[in-house]
């Protein structure tokens, strides 16, 4: 097609854009097929009609690449939605015209057609159906209540769900004798066309037009239940498969977060506060920016750039993820500047004395035989040790404080009377006394240790102090660390934090860690992450919680109910759990590295590994040190525990839930069921499109029974959503 034609096609599809979406997929896709019929030299009706077929051998002829392989798959996929316009006559949603653009740009480019005005005009109009706050899914109630059947039909029927297993290659067959079908047609046509008409020859290729028919009719008829839940999934998750689309819809601001980011002052303290998948972590990273006078977001007002900033947070992998952020959004927000809480107070300690390391928890052994001669009747030297890491270091506890005033012990498991206290207290002097010969601390005690050396104006001269420092997750640090982090701040400390997420610590006071939030408060309300049917389920669960309050956030995009799994036998649903990751890069043609298979500890990562193995799809663990976020693994499924899951976001998650999620036994029951609560409302919130929860028929505990009877309480009419503004 010639520069010009390109031109004229590609503004006819431009101006039905802004009326039937239908019409305008159905555009995209023909002009597609026009443009591989002239490269192949094919005209309508010559060889196989089929748009796949055509499709496919852009394909085959690059082999090995697999952006090219993704798009040939997705558009395929696409196409039984919007062939379904011209056979019969069906209305789409909007997230068809989004997936249609994408793979038209992607088309074009890979093609190498010259850059187009129309093409360019095109995307912008999609760009500005980002900011409109809507569902970007508009599905029907009719397709919810399918699509719950049929996730009934699949819980009640092993034979339905071991057939998704097997759904590549039904399709695959069905695509042979689809062409072998039209194969035959244009044979047959020849003949009938031919002078000399060959009854004999042509009675056999009906024949076996007829038997090849029947053989798709039967197997329409086996599989119809399967095709019919596949659609209704394809057309509801068409959009987020890929891992640019998905990368596209996590560094975008809202209007909402805008707002607040422009509410940031730099000169005090400030909480971003928000439940899950409300941008957070979004905020503090465009935050950086522009304390920096870096990215799109420009500057904060200040009168230089000579600002110092730390963004640090709880765990490795959110450290990882957040460093994977920033370098997407391309707002040169420095790597160096995020770390984990810990190893940054440990830099601050090695400046004041270069003979500090940190004590390994495996080695801890030391400082709990000191507190084994310290141990009571009715407290142990366990309890003793647990007691200094967790209440006295985790909240900077003073002696007049837990002897003289005997201060409360919020959530602690055992009540400590004031001879015990004494007792504790001087077996904390004696583990200290022994920190301080060998200069080895645990990182628990790294921020008490930091404080003192703070406290002394000798020292303190040789540790950094910044000008602003940011902390992600903030619920999950102590008293002390952030504590220690305003005293290493010199103009504030920019906060996000949600208490319901909270799963290593019961709850403190931000006043306790000396930040001043009064007034400096302001909240993100509207859930971007999860569709509002993951959004429902999670906190449906959430509010079985003896310390939730009322829900504050309200999702708006749409997306398939969440499905739940059970069997009797843990393996069993290992084995099915891998089926279901299969059928989602498989069917639904999702990058493995969009997938996250979250289990409760490291030792369910093998039983996972070894499915792989017998595969052609990498998984690895995003605790593993080599793991990267980066594009040279998106071709590896994710796997990670409950708890390094926090912070992170995967369009679809596979929680994988048997067994006691744990916490320390030094809590009570009430803050202990709290946390385990928190945590698996938290991994059930890492989904953006997808939630596949898989539970023992007797799971053991009744925070895991009440998983499952959450599943049963919402259905697909009672869920509801924001009116638009």
């Amino acid at each position: 097609m010639e520069k010009q034609m390109t031109e004229e096609a590609l503004s006819r599809i431009g101006r039905i854009q802004g009326t039937d979406i239908g019409f305008f997929a159905l555009a995209v896709h023909s002009f597609i097929e026009g443009i591989l019929r002239e490269r192949y030299h094919l005209s309508y009706g010559e060889g196989s009609d089929s748009f796949p077929s055509l499709v496919f051998r852009l394909k085959d002829d690059n082999p090995g690449n697999w952006d090219i392989s993704r798009f040939c798959h997705d558009v395929v996929q696409a196409h039984h939605e919007v062939n379904e316009v011209r056979h019969l006559f069906k209305e789409c949603s909007r997230d068809t015209a989004l997936v249609a653009i994408s793979h038209l740009q992607f088309f074009c480019a890979t093609l190498g057609l010259t850059p187009s005005r129309a093409l360019s005009d095109i995307a912008s109009r999609m760009e500005a159906l980002w900011s409109i706050r809507e569902s970007l899914g508009n599905l029907f109630e009719e397709k919810q209540r399918l699509q719950l059947q049929l996730t009934n039909a699949l819980s009640e029927n092993s034979e339905l769900s071991k057939s998704l297993g097997k759904l590549s290659g039904i399709e695959e067959e069905t695509r042979v004798m689809e062409f072998q079908l039209a194969q035959l047609n244009v044979q047959i046509g020849q003949l009938e066309k031919g002078k000399l008409k060959q009854k004999e020859k042509i009675e056999q290729l009906r024949k076996e037009r007829w038997e090849l028919n029947e053989q798709l009719r039967a197997q329409a008829q086996q599989y119809e239940p399967v095709h019919r839940y596949v659609s209704v999934m394809r057309s509801m998750t068409l959009y987020t498969r890929t891992r640019g689309d998905y990368e596209r819809m996590i560094v975008r601001l809202t209007a909402e977060q805008k707002g607040i980011l422009e509410r940031i002052r730099l000169d005090s303290d400030f909480l971003v506060k928000g439940g899950a998948g409300t941008g957070k972590t979004l905020v503090l990273l465009k935050g950086i920016e522009k304390m920096l006078g870096r990215g799109e977001q420009g500057e904060l007002h200040l009168a230089d750039r000579t600002e110092t900033v730390a963004l640090v947070t709880f765990t490795k992998t959110l450290t990882k993820f957040n460093r994977y952020l920033a370098h997407i959004m391309k707002g040169d927000v420095p790597e160096d500047t995020i770390s984990t809480a810990h190893s940054f107070l440990l830099q601050r300690i090695q400046e004041a004395d270069g003979r500090w390391s940190a004590l390994p928890i495996d080695q801890h052994r030391s400082l709990e035989e000191i507190c084994d001669r310290y141990a009571t009747e009715s407290f142990s030297g366990k309890d003793i040790f647990q007691e200094i890491l967790i209440f006295l270091w985790g909240n900077d506890i003073t002696e007049t404080e837990y002897i003289d005033l005997m201060i409360e012990r919020t959530g602690m498991g055992k009540p400590l009377q004031k001879h015990v206290r004494m007792i504790v207290w001087k077996a904390k002097e004696e583990v200290e006394r022994l920190i301080e010969q060998t200069h080895r601390v645990p990182f628990q005690a790294f921020a008490p240790f930091l404080l003192r050396l703070l406290d002394d104006e000798s020292v303190a001269a040789r540790i950094s102090r910044f000008d602003h420092i940011f902390v992600d997750e903030a619920q999950d640090l102590s008293a002390a660390v952030l504590k220690s982090l305003k005293r290493l701040a010199k103009r504030g400390v920019i906060l996000s934090g949600d208490a319901d997420q909270s799963i290593y610590q019961p709850g403190f006071t931000y006043v306790r860690a000396g930040l001043d939030i009064q007034g400096k408060t302001h909240i993100l309300r509207t859930n971007f992450r999860n569709t509002v049917q993951i959004h429902a389920l999670a906190e449906h669960f959430r509010s079985g919680s003896a310390s939730a309050g009322p829900s504050v956030t309200t999702a708006f995009k749409d997306g398939p109910m969440p499905e739940l799994h059970v069997d009797c036998r843990a393996d069993a649903l290992r084995t099915r759990l891998w089926e279901r990751a299969c059928f989602f890069t498989d069917a639904l043609g999702y990058d493995p590295a969009n997938i996250c298979i979250i289990v409760p500890s490291k030792t369910d990562f093998g039983h996972f590994s070894s499915f792989a193995a017998e595969s052609d799809v990498q998984v690895m663990s995003i605790v593993d040190e080599k793991f990267s976020f980066e594009e040279e693994q998106r071709n590896v499924m994710r796997m990670t525990t409950l708890h390094s899951a926090k912070g992170l976001d995967f369009p679809v998650v596979l929680l994988f839930l048997t067994g006691e999620t744990k916490s320390s036994e030094a809590y009570d029951q009430t803050v202990h069921e709290t946390l385990s609560r928190n945590l698996i409302y938290v991994a059930m919130t890492r989904a953006m499109e997808h939630l596949q929860v898989f539970v023992l028929e007797d799971p053991g505990n009744k925070i895991l029974g009440d998983v499952k009877t959450c599943f049963r309480d919402i259905r697909p009419n009672e869920v509801t959503r924001p009116a638009i503004d």
